[in-house]
């Protein structure tokens, strides 16, 4: 509906929003929001593996396809002769062609009993490996690739290719005659597959002895894929910084470290959480339907991934700083220590190549921003009410079936039902949450829209979504906050072409904020799968019914010269 004014007199004619131009325009809109959601998935793609031929500074997946192909001859679960042959061949790469000083270490770790699982002791055998740096005393860095592997398969991914990608980046720095300012230390770490005991057995008999101010772990919970920072720990701003500025693709959300803090997915990093160090996880995480299965070959394995997660290892090599890290704590961070740390910082990719990092107050700036913006379209509502904008029945759908299909179909669908991801979601419990938060946004989503009116309902939705996730989670608050401002500075506009103009904003923000970044974030932590639904909800009806609202409203446009046509006529 839209007010019309004539002699003095206002009444209410009857927008169309029907018919072939409407369904041409919207199929138009889809269209757009399909291709820029390709073109951002596109940039997430890892780079083209180097040939051997490259030049010495460079990182090459082939060259270490060579550490990959003598680590997978066989299968390498702890204590196996495959898994002593590993370490003898990686403690002689180590110290014949890259210079370091090298320990095998071996260790003992006694896991007491716990519920129906037995007490048991581990005999672990890790490889230490130290690059002297210019400043012996100053903070060093530590890379963490665990050697073993799963008893059913020779983990060409998990984890020959972290390990081989750390050998071929010590090298590629080697050769480029970089100085480092600090010791740079490798752990080779023995049976993690068993529950990370080759770390813990380390870090108690032998961590103290390290200078180490920063932690880098790698790992692999799928075959291909780009190489996704998933979890930071401590004092990470600088570490994340420093990984923004060099890293050639550097893929990150905020969202993971939060879901990680308060639900732990198991890897070595959650030794040197537990002990109070700084760092940062890194892994890839597509094709989980190879994870721990027979089918974790070489010929599964996607050698743009180990280019990707190799160049990123280069870049922090080459460009750590002392001052980024901080000494290892040995001890749980506790509550107290927590609060008086810095506010972590929000950060993103709007597309691959550009990581976006900013301060949570920026997330409270913003939320009470769409606060205001909230409250004043509210009171002009109320102060309209008599004349507030009707919603056909039919409406309705175009917000509830497009909602429910991008929603529950990427989500869901994409994710939770899609192959393997049983091997990481086998509690049927977060599916149903998930589709009870889907169920939840689409029905506050009908009320918003019977209540306000077909064109301010998504906003609405968004912009309150934007301010209690500015203050609740302010991690996970640039999913909705950046789509809502456009959308919220629509349901402020009186002009009918800057509404359109900004509703299809709005919609596009949130296709390109949201695709690309909650397919590999559940695959990274599948515990974020109902947050994520949610989200996908509510990004699926904004994409949907502001997509529709554009095109409602450039018939409204037209509708005050129909109307006096008409009543000429």
């Amino acid at each position: 509906m839209i007010d019309i004014s004539s002699e003095g007199k206002t009444r209410s004619v009857p927008v169309p929003v029907t018919g072939v131009n409407f369904r041409t325009r919207l199929a138009l809109m889809l269209a757009l929001h399909g291709l820029v959601g390709w073109l951002v998935w596109l940039s997430w793609q890892p780079p083209a593996p180097l040939p051997a031929t490259a030049p010495a500074s460079a990182f090459s997946a082939m060259r270490a396809l060579a550490h990959i192909e003598v680590l997978t001859r066989d299968p390498r679960p702890n204590n196996s002769p495959a898994a002593e042959r590993a370490r003898a061949y990686l403690a002689g790469i180590l110290a014949d062609e890259l210079g370091m000083e090298v320990r095998l270490v071996p260790g003992v770790w006694r896991r007491s009993a716990h519920g129906d699982r037995p007490a048991r002791t581990f005999s672990v055998v890790n490889v230490h490996g130290r690059l002297p740096g210019a400043d012996p005393a100053a903070p060093g860095m530590l890379l963490v690739a665990h050697y073993d592997s799963a008893p059913d398969g020779v983990g060409a991914a998990d984890n020959a290719a972290a390990v081989a990608a750390v050998l071929e980046a010590i090298r590629a720095v080697r050769a480029a005659g970089v100085t480092l300012p600090a010791d740079l230390h490798v752990l080779f770490s023995d049976a993690e597959e068993l529950g990370l005991v080759g770390a813990a057995a380390f870090m108690r008999e032998h961590g103290r002895a390290l200078n180490v101010g920063a932690v880098f772990n790698f790992d692999a919970r799928g075959s291909g894929g780009p190489a996704f920072m998933h979890e930071s720990i401590g004092r990470a701003t600088p570490l994340l910084t420093a990984f923004a500025r060099h890293a050639p693709l550097p893929l990150a959300s905020s969202l993971g470290p939060f879901v990680a803090r308060h639900i732990p997915n198991d890897s070595d990093f959650t030794v040197f959480r537990i002990i109070g160090a700084t760092g940062l996880n890194f892994a890839f995480f597509d094709d989980p339907e190879n994870y721990h299965q027979p089918t974790d070959n070489i010929a599964h394995l996607d050698l743009r991934s180990v280019q990707h997660i190799g160049e990123t290892m280069v870049a922090l090599i080459r460009h750590f700083e002392p001052s980024q890290g901080t000494p290892i704590r040995f001890e749980p961070p506790r509550p107290s220590d927590e609060n008086a740390h810095p506010a972590s910082p929000v950060f993103f990719n709007p597309i691959g190549p550009v990581l976006v990092r900013y301060p949570e107050a920026v997330a409270h700036f913003l939320a009470m921003a769409l606060a205001l913006m909230l409250l004043a379209v509210l009171v002009r509502r109320w102060r309209n009410r008599d004349r507030r904008d009707g919603l056909p029945r039919r409406g309705a759908w175009t917000l509830l079936v497009p909602a429910l299909w991008l929603g529950g179909g990427f989500a869901i669908g994409f994710g939770a039902l899609r192959a393997g991801a049983s091997l990481m979601l086998g509690d049927p419990r977060l599916t149903a949450l998930a589709w009870f938060a889907i169920g939840s946004a689409l029905l506050a989503g009908a009320w918003l829209q019977q209540r306000f009116g077909p064109e301010p309902a998504p906003a609405v939705t968004m912009a309150a979504a934007g301010v209690a996730l500015g203050f609740v989670l302010p991690a996970g608050s640039y999913f909705v906050q950046w789509p809502a401002l456009p959308a919220a500075f629509a349901m402020l506009s009186t002009s009918p072409v800057a509404r359109r103009v900004l509703a299809i904003a709005a919609s596009l923000i949130g296709a390109i904020l949201f695709a690309p970044a909650a397919y590999y974030l559940f695959l990274a932590q599948p515990a974020s799968l109902p947050v994520l639904t949610a989200i996908a909800a509510a990004q699926g009806a904004l994409i949907a019914a502001a997509a529709a609202t554009g095109c409602r409203l450039s018939e409204a446009a037209r509708a005050p010269a129909q109307a006096a046509r008409s009543e000429s006529a």
